[in-house]
């Protein structure tokens, strides 16, 4: 099956063929019903291309492209002289000696100014000329030709009547055609500098315009077919032209924009997909103050629709006494890039802050750290720790020596009758002395990094084995221990060393509620994170918020008699065993929580060591 033509070339060109057809077809009416009126149409045409060429170069002379600039020079000169050739043209009546032969003699001068002008535009391609020098070089010749023509009258003729074209008029033309040839030919060495599009409209051009001058070495009659044919091809080559240079010109400017735009759009949502990805926040303001852009990780930090952002004035988003408001306006101030840290109790995280202001506004990318300061904390808090457990290696073994030997006098003193009346003063000696023993052995506790006697147990086992004393211990207070207990997994502990960790974190709790109140013990299983979870809730009026990064220091306490050592042996048991603790508190009371990972990899390495 045969495919139609238009299948084969785009449907501009296609449309843009049809048209060409119609026109031709028209002008070759035209012709047969009156030949001047033929003429004078396409020579219009012919000379509007011209001095439109020249327009667009003369625009483009703060351009580098020379190439330009040389064809607007010459085709100035071009549509000069097709303007004089239509004027002189037998009929027009506009020159006395308006005559075959003066509109030939003007043809020929304005066919060599066009040859000579596209064959050495081709020197321009790379090279660099002054304006001036090429016009005076045409001005020279034009006044020579026309002087030559209409003062001297000794221009050789080119058309005689009755005997048609002279052999002078015929030999330039083939030197015209020759010329544009030589033109062709340097067109094709230098296509590398040209689009592809205007190179084939140029190189057309030229093919049209040499087949044109042939048909114009044929005729007797200015009324001969082989005029009006050599008419048709000037009309379809400076068509061409116009295509090649000034549509292409006028065009480029709002070709390059919409490219750039489609470009700056492109990059624009690259960007946005970007900055939506990324987990950090970003938004800037304006001059005005106003947020001009944000992405949705800073409107998820102002609590609000993103639309609902754009355009809005920053002071009505944020108050105006915070850090982050008085940062910024320092920043755009003294014009200097800042970076600080700020807590945003709103909504209780850490961020740090980065700005860069500008004279057009200031723009602010952020980034939660509370991750980060948990975990500086817990380093800060487990090196603490480290340094207590080396001091407690160090001196507890050289402390409880010469305990050991005080604690037996006194227990050999309080024997003998003769020191009964003392008997009460020894026994509270002793007492002091099982405390400070009680010490050092918290002080060891802490010094060590390993787990021994790992075994696998349930947690709530434990706890229900633990629940007789610790019920005890609340009714003696006249307070009372809860259960909540979840079915949970059996992993791998220290019977004893959780044991401590419980009895340390509830009687911390009874300690800090009011009679008739409860400490409730729970444990529950997170399939998501694979997490058992052991909490310790009291009923208390909560810790205050400066105390609170400071639980588990050693020797903290805000007990009259404690000795801030029973957090830390808390702390120190939950690192042991690969857990992590989180406290949170309120007015309503204190939650300490436990999160082991039931796989326990850290246990089984320490047990494998």
């Amino acid at each position: 099956m045969v495919r139609p033509l238009k299948d084969y070339i785009s449907l501009n060109t296609f449309f843009c063929i049809i048209l060409i057809i119609f026109i031709l077809a028209f002008m070759i009416f035209l012709s047969f019903r009156n030949y001047l009126l033929f003429h004078t149409t396409i020579e219009l045409f012919s000379i509007i291309v011209a001095f439109g060429i020249t327009i667009i170069a003369v625009n483009s002379f703060h351009s580098d492209n020379y190439y330009i600039k040389f064809i607007g020079i010459g085709y100035a000169f071009v549509g000069g002289f097709d303007l004089l050739h239509t004027l002189g043209y037998a009929g027009m009546g506009v020159f006395t000696n308006s005559s075959i032969s003066l509109s030939s003699q003007l043809w020929i001068i304005a066919r060599y100014f066009e040859a000579i002008t596209l064959l050495a535009a081709n020197f321009f391609i790379n090279n660099r000329f002054k304006g001036r020098y090429p016009f005076l070089v045409f001005s020279g010749i034009s006044i020579l030709s026309l002087s030559s023509i209409f003062y001297f009258e000794n221009f050789p003729d080119t058309f005689i009547n009755g005997h048609g074209l002279t052999p002078f008029k015929n030999y330039n033309e083939y030197i015209i055609i020759s010329l544009f040839a030589a033109g062709l030919f340097l067109l094709f060495k230098n296509k590398n500098y040209f689009n592809t599009i205007v190179f084939r409209q140029l190189a057309l051009a030229y093919l049209v315009t040499i087949s044109g001058e042939i048909f114009f070495t044929l005729y007797i009659s200015v009324y001969d077919i082989e005029n009006m044919i050599g008419h048709l091809f000037k009309l379809v080559s400076f068509y061409l032209l116009y295509k090649a240079v000034l549509e292409t010109k006028i065009n480029s400017p709002y070709l390059e924009l919409a490219k750039k735009e489609a470009l700056l759009k492109e990059a624009n949502e690259q960007l946005e997909h970007i900055y939506s990805r990324i987990s950090d926040g970003f938004f800037s303001l304006n001059s005005n103050w106003e947020i001009s852009y944000l992405n949705n990780n800073a409107a998820q930090f102002f609590s609000e629709r993103k639309d609902l952002l754009i355009g809005k004035p920053f002071n009505e988003i944020i108050d105006q006494d915070s850090l982050v408001y008085n940062k910024c306006i320092e920043s755009m101030s003294h014009q200097k890039k800042m970076e600080f840290e700020a807590y945003i109790e709103r909504i209780s995280h850490y961020f740090v802050f980065y700005l860069y202001p500008s004279v057009d506004g200031i723009s602010v990318y952020f980034r939660d750290i509370t991750e980060t300061k948990e975990s500086q904390k817990e380093i800060e808090r487990l090196d603490q720790l480290k340094i207590v457990g080396n001091m407690a290696a160090t001196i507890a073994h050289e402390v409880r020596n010469p305990l050991t030997v005080v604690g037996g006098f006194i227990q050999l003193m309080d024997s003998k009758e003769k020191n009964q009346q003392n008997k009460d003063y020894y026994r509270l000696i002793l007492n002091e002395l099982d405390r400070v023993n009680s010490i050092i052995s918290q002080f060891l506790s802490v010094a060590k990094d390993e787990i021994k006697e790992v075994s696998v147990e349930n947690l709530n086992n434990i706890i229900n084995d633990l629940f007789p004393l610790l019920s005890s211990d609340a009714l003696k207070h006249d307070k009372e221990i809860k259960l909540q207990l979840e079915d949970i997994p059996d992993i791998s502990l220290n019977e004893k060393e959780i044991c401590q960790l419980i009895l340390n974190l509830v009687r911390n709790g009874l300690e800090a509620m009011e009679p008739k109140k409860a400490v409730t013990i729970a444990t529950s299983y997170n399939q998501v994170n694979d997490e058992l979870i052991l909490s310790v809730k009291d009923e208390g009026k909560g810790i205050s918020s400066e105390n609170i990064d400071k639980l588990g220091t050693p020797f903290f306490t805000t007990k009259d008699n404690g000795t801030g050592l029973g957090l830390s042996v808390c702390y120190n048991i939950a690192k042991k065993h690969g857990a992590v603790m989180d406290i949170e508190s309120s007015c309503n009371g204190t939650t300490f929580s436990v999160r082991f990972n039931s796989k326990n990899d850290d246990i089984d390495n320490q047990e494998a060591n």
